[in-house]
Formats: structure tokens, sequence, C-alpha cells
């Protein structure tokens, strides 16, 4: 439990936990309890694993890490965390609980961390109600994905966030200059992988990569998000491209939709894609 201010923070925290087992109170961050908007944790650069927060009837936050200060990660990384709880409670957060400001430099990856109640087990690296910084030149790689209410995450110059499979909810997105936002879309899954706002703020790029779910030729339209503010900046989209399809895509006016056609290559082409005598 951190009240003040630490400096730094490194190692390896692993099977680390906070459990409520009278249920008439809570259980916030497994290894790490950023308690207070004035409490700061200036560096911490871990690994996390296994850790979990447990709750018999109160809420469960945080299975790594709980903030409501300032906390800054450089190059860590978080895999099966999880916070657990009874069928009528409230979990969020499978890695970290945000209601600060979490800052996050150098390669930081999710992978694995969950969020459960009573039986029914979701995907879940962070919830976020604070800010989320993306620090210039620096990765943030989930897996699990991001929810919250009312949270911001800015994406810094040159920084790239890497959602893969993952989904945002409940947080604007803020691209800064030169960020590159990489995410995986499916040809037969609904669903925004932003369910909010994104604000380019300078010039960043879009890169896609599309798992194609059957077919051999049609026509797609994948919505980004709700909505794209380009008062102040534009974005790019990369190439797509896949092995087994030839792809063309284009950005709508409105930025925030991608229009896919493609078209499954012959055998003779797939062969030569993948260097293969056929």
């Amino acid at each position: 439990y951190n009240y003040s201010q630490i400096g730094k923070i490194s190692g390896h925290f692993i099977d680390n936990y906070a459990e409520n087992k009278q249920g008439i109170s809570s259980a916030q961050g497994g290894a790490i309890h950023n308690a207070v908007a004035g409490s700061n944790i200036g560096e911490i650069s871990a690994e996390f694993v296994g850790n979990y927060a447990t709750s018999a009837g109160g809420a469960a936050s945080g299975g790594a890490i709980w903030n409501a200060g300032v906390s800054s990660l450089n190059n860590s990384t978080f895999s099966n965390n999880s916070v657990v709880g009874a069928a009528d409670t409230t979990t969020d957060g499978g890695a970290i609980w945000n209601s600060g400001t979490v800052r996050f430099v150098g390669t930081n990856t999710f992978s694995g961390n969950t969020s459960s109640t009573g039986t029914v087990l979701s995907k879940n690296d962070i919830y976020n109600s604070g800010t989320i910084n993306i620090s210039d030149n620096s990765v943030l790689s989930i897996s699990g994905g991001i929810t919250g209410m009312n949270g911001t995450l800015v994406v810094g110059d040159d920084a790239t966030l890497q959602l893969n499979d993952a989904t945002i909810s409940g947080n604007s997105v803020t691209m800064s200059d030169g960020a590159t936002l990489s995410m995986l879309l499916h040809s037969n899954k609904a669903g925004l992988p932003i369910d909010g706002n994104v604000i380019l703020n300078g010039n960043s790029n879009l890169n896609l990569s599309v798992l194609f779910d059957g077919g051999t030729s049609g026509v797609q339209s994948y919505a980004i998000s709700k909505s794209i503010d380009t008062t102040n900046g534009d974005w790019t989209l990369g190439a797509i491209t896949n092995a087994l399809y030839d792809i063309s895509a284009t950005l709508t006016d409105a930025r925030n939709v991608v229009e896919l056609s493609y078209e499954r290559k012959s055998v003779s082409d797939i062969a030569s894609s993948l260097n293969i005598d056929n």
C-alpha cells in the first residue's frame, strides 16, 4: 500500500493477492495498491504474473495494480492476473484498475488477464476511469481489452497502441502526431473495436489485420469507432496483406469506417506468396 511517494519499484510479482473473505468491503490491488490521488510511484519496471483480487461479496478490482494516484510503468509485463467475485459482485481490471493517471513508457504487454463474476469469465486487461498516457515512442500491447467509464487514453507522438483482437469501451482515444493504432478485424464479428470517440491530433496511422472466416470474395465495411474527430489531424490506412486473399481497402470520408474488397487467391498464388512450390 502506498499513501505517499515511491521512487521506483522493480522485480517480479507472482501470485500475490488481495482477498475479502467477509463480503462486507472490497479487495483492491493484488500486488500494488496506490491508494489516493496524491500518491505517486515514479517508476514500476516489473513482471506481474498470476496476481489476483478476490471478494466473497464486495467489489474486486485491480488483479495486479489498483491505482488512484499517479503510476508510471516502464517495460513491464502483465500475464494471467485476475479479479474474481461472487455472482452479484462487481469485478473490474484483470491486471490494472485506474481512476488516476497511468503512464506507459517503453514496451508494456498484457496477456491472459481476466475478470470473472460468478461463473462468467471475461478477458480484461485494464479498467480505466482516469487517464492513460502512452508516452512518445512507446508501445502498449493489450489482448484482453480496456473497459471503464469516461476514461481517456492518449497515444503519444510516434507511439503505438496494439489493440490486437481486443476492444476498448468507456474511453475516448486521442492519437498524437505519428501515433499508430493496430487492430485485428473479423469478417463475421460484429461490434466496434473502440466503443467511443477517437480524436486525431496530427497525422497518425491505422494498421489493420483481417481474419476472414470463410467465403471466396466480397465487400465488407468495418466501423472502427463511433466517430472520428479530424479537426486537428487525420490518419492514413496502412497496407493490408493476407496470405489467402487479395485485399483492397479504403477509409470513408468520416474516417471511422474501413471498406474492404476481398477475393480468395488461387492455389498457385497462395503457394507463390508463401514461397512454396506447387
